[in-house]
């Protein structure tokens, strides 16, 4: 066995899995959330790579392997991204008791809660956790005028948040407006409307 061909081949083949790979990350970091793109490129290297090398046979194996390998990492990070936002519409269900608590107390004395305890125990037997291990609390704010809203959009009085971070230097929040009109962009992300809230991608 020609232990030199082997590491060429398998030295090939991590980076003909490290290219697609990079330009993921480079696209996701882009915000482009299509990382499809990468799959125009993998046929693409293995024509032009075969002609340059006396390890076909070989290289072609780990390039088929490392195909495989990210066309499945792909289809993954797709449903990933999938089932975070299915998570969110179910979290958006689960919260409408607690929305139509804080509702009925503003409509009955006139303005909203300053906390979320001031629902307790006329509104709610107790203040509910959002059901998602990773982001296991709400967040409850009443909107001053000082805060910035769009001019174009009703004025919400008050803000029912979940800060959601993916990472550590992210701060995605999935929030609720009672007006449930929300702005394009705002607390420096894009905004991405589930059921009647609202998710800001960071």
């Amino acid at each position: 066995m020609n232990h030199k061909k082997l590491i060429y081949a398998c030295i090939y083949g991590a980076s003909t899995a490290a290219v697609p790979g990079s330009i993921m990350v480079a696209l996701q970091l882009a915000g482009y959330s299509d990382w499809r793109i990468v799959l125009f490129l993998m046929p693409i290297l293995m024509i032009l790579a075969l002609p340059f090398t006396k390890v076909k046979t070989r290289m072609l194996q780990i390039l088929l392997f490392a195909m495989a390998f990210i066309l499945t990492a792909i289809q993954f990070l797709v449903l990933l991204d999938s089932a975070r936002f299915t998570a969110f519409e179910r979290l958006a269900e689960r919260s409408k008791p607690l929305v139509t608590a804080i509702k009925q107390y503003e409509k009955l004395k006139g303005k909203p809660p300053s906390t979320l305890d001031e629902l307790v125990p006329q509104f709610l037997s107790n203040i509910p956790g959002t059901g998602m291990p990773a982001y296991p609390n709400y967040e409850y704010k009443v909107i001053t005028v000082e805060e910035a809203i769009p001019s174009n959009l009703d004025r919400p009085a008050w803000e029912l948040s979940v800060p959601c971070p993916i990472g550590m230097l992210n701060w995605d929040v999935f929030f609720y407006w009672p007006t449930e009109q929300y702005p394009e962009s705002i607390y420096g992300g894009s905004v991405k409307p589930i059921k009647n809230w609202a998710y800001v991608l960071e």
